[in-house]
């Protein structure tokens, strides 16, 4: 999995008062530059809402959402209780972790920490101190990590390599966006992408619904071959059994060094999809 985009948001009224008293933004900016990471700062209220329109806002546009400050017990620490109540599934051990490594950097004040973690849409969020020494520590050796691994599994790409193939009984919604997810990701100079769909007609002939067959081994083993011989990257979704008029049927994507190349594998990746997939189509009658 390539790099990760992070939407970061530092709650605080004092900073929006004095901007140049703020120390952690030098240090993200410098760690992220330095991981060759994407992301956004910004400084927001300490505000319940102000909190929760940020967040909302940016669910699904960030892979990560970094809130930093308000997880102290006092009365003006709001960010946690702001954000719990979003969080759809919460990652229990990280808070566990933090405050373990903490009371062993720093005793028992490290258990004060309300620190959280979760996932909201297809993001995920953390709420943690703000303080750049804590960061550091809990950016290098808990968030990162994690990120990275929460996503390929949620992207359902762990363990993908050069080749990811995969044959689901419907290419909905979701399966297309994980599919268009794994290529924006990938850092090759030319893409191309095939989106095959049931034909509305043959011949005049309305179709009903088309019965499709085709074997993950099969399909596998074609993305393999054009991987091999044009040394591309390939990603390829199938859908087998009853689709309707519209929907799409294949996906394939091709991520290659130069254009020439893509446009080949791409065009003999549908050739040899088409000969191995076994299609009835059902006309209206």
């Amino acid at each position: 999995m390539t790099n990760l985009t992070f939407y970061v948001c530092m709650v605080s009224d004092t900073l929006l008062i004095d901007p140049s008293m703020d120390k952690t933004y030098p240090f993200i900016e410098e760690f992220f530059t330095r991981k060759g990471i994407k992301f956004v700062y910004t400084v927001i209220p300490n505000n319940k809402y102000e909190i929760l329109k940020h967040v909302i806002s940016n669910v699904n546009n960030y892979d990560v959402i970094l809130l930093l400050g308000g997880t102290g017990i006092s009365d003006h620490d709001i960010t946690v209780d702001a954000i719990k109540p979003l969080i759809e599934k919460e990652l229990q051990g990280f808070g566990e972790h933090l405050r373990n490594i903490s009371y062993n950097e720093i005793g028992a004040k490290g258990l004060m920490s309300r620190a959280l973690a979760g996932k909201i849409g297809s993001s995920l969020i953390f709420v943690v101190p703000g303080n750049p020494s804590a960061l550091k520590l809990v950016l290098e050796n808990i968030i990162l990590p994690i990120s990275r691994h929460a996503l390929e599994i949620s992207y359902g790409i762990s363990g993908w390599g050069k080749v990811i193939s995969l044959v689901v009984e419907r290419i909905d919604f979701k399966t297309f966006s994980s599919f268009l997810t794994r290529i924006w990701r990938e850092k090759k100079s030319a893409t191309g992408i095939f989106i095959g769909k049931v034909k509305l007609q043959v011949n005049d002939r309305k179709i009903k619904y088309m019965l499709n067959e085709i074997s993950e081994r099969d399909l596998k083993e074609l993305s393999e071959k054009i991987s091999e011989k044009y040394k591309v990257n390939v990603i390829t979704i199938a859908a087998r059994g009853r689709l309707s008029p519209g929907e799409p049927i294949f996906l394939a994507g091709i991520l290659a060094e130069d254009r020439k190349t893509m446009n080949k594998a791409l065009t003999e990746i549908i050739e040899i999809f088409k000969q191995k997939s076994k299609h009835i189509d059902y006309f209206v009658s």
